[in-house]
């Protein structure tokens, strides 16, 4: 059986859908949690990332070396491709999301359409972020709801709310008009609403949301402490979705549920220069992209450039429009892991011996 590391810090953002990968594959997976004697230092110049572990607080990175490593953006893609060097290239790193290195060095980048990477041969791009849904404790979630929702009409519409993620906003004006909306789809489809919200979401949009929602939705908010939080029954109940634009990885799980997928597109605020790199997202994403491969710079995610790509192909559809009858079932997972065994399987007939030194 295959070794694999994962290689994580507080500021990985990707750790789940590593994990899901990991869990997918027939491997021996640990996890490597590494500090930084400077995280600041660490993430602006990730080339300096290998010599600003802090050693006393960190994991042991030593021999013998894994046959895989699981790395998400940031500083520890640097840390990754140091391993995969001292391995003698026999150890092969993989990164998920967007690299912080020079991209060729990777042996795989599994990304997605938000950080538009340049093709290449070692870049595999899925539809969606390498999240699988716990089909187990979604049934036992549904188990406890289902007696408490029987009474309420059909369909179901599960909305999911997120919150502010730079540069999507949402803040008291908008929380009163997601409501509104949500409330028309609700009663075109003669539904019912089902609102659970996240940690991100805030008491401002909460108390905006339960007063523009006048008790005609069984809501479900976060800052209710000892509150039950349903959200994983809705995913199992629900017989469609309403999902903040925020939040891939709450979109994602919908999709993966094949119901329908209605996205709410949070109002944008940006700043001067992100509102230009906006504006101009083609011809700067052309110009920045050898600082990209070269790995001076990182892709900056581009929630909208996913969401039109899932639109276009059905998964998705803007709240207010045409319901998308999502019916198609989603398997990057395989795919992600056929590559990666491919590629350990090219590995071994290179190179049967694992170095230990």
């Amino acid at each position: 059986m295959l070794d694999l590391w994962i290689l994580t810090h507080r500021r990985v953002g990707d750790l789940e859908q590593m994990r899901s990968l990991a869990s997918a594959l027939a491997v021996r997976a640990s996890e490597k949690t590494i500090i930084f004697n400077s995280a600041r230092v660490a993430v602006s110049l990730p080339f300096l990332s290998p010599l600003m572990i802090d050693q006393g607080r960190s994991d042991a990175l030593a021999p013998p070396w894994p046959d895989l490593v699981l790395v998400a953006e940031g500083a520890l893609g640097n840390v990754a491709l140091e391993i995969g060097r001292k391995s003698g290239g026999r150890t092969k790193v993989v990164c998920v999301g967007r690299p912080r290195g020079r991209m060729s060095e990777f042996d795989l980048i599994i990304t997605t359409p938000q950080y538009r990477l340049p093709a290449a041969a070692n870049v595999l791009e899925m539809k969606l972020p390498l999240h699988r849904l716990d089909r187990h404790r979604m049934e036992e979630a549904a188990a406890v709801l289902a007696q408490e929702l029987l009474p309420l009409p059909r369909p179901w519409i599960a909305l999911l709310v997120g919150g502010t993620s730079a540069p999507d906003v949402l803040d008291s004006a908008a929380a009163q008009d997601l409501a509104r909306q949500a409330l028309s789809y609700a009663k075109e489809s003669g539904g019912y609403l089902l609102v659970v919200t996240s940690p991100r979401t805030g008491r401002e949009a909460e108390r905006a949301l339960a007063a523009a929602l006048k008790g005609k939705a069984r809501c479900s908010f976060w800052s209710q402490r000892g509150a039950q939080n349903p959200y994983s029954g809705y995913l199992a109940l629900a017989d469609r979705f309403i999902v903040t634009s925020d939040s891939v990885s709450m979109i994602t799980e919908a999709i993966l549920t094949t119901k329908p997928v209605a996205v709410y597109r949070l109002p944008v605020k940006y700043s001067k220069w992100t509102g230009f790199i906006s504006k101009h997202r083609n011809s700067a994403h052309a110009l920045l992209r050898p600082l990209i491969e070269a790995g001076v710079i990182e892709a900056r995610p581009d929630r909208t450039a996913l969401l039109e790509r899932l639109r276009a192909e059905g998964l998705i559809h803007d709240i207010g429009e045409a319901n998308a009858d999502n019916r198609l079932l989603v398997d990057d997972m395989s795919a992600a892991v056929q590559r990666i065994e491919t590629m350990v399987k090219e590995r071994a007939a290179i190179a049967p011996e694992r170095a230990t030194d």
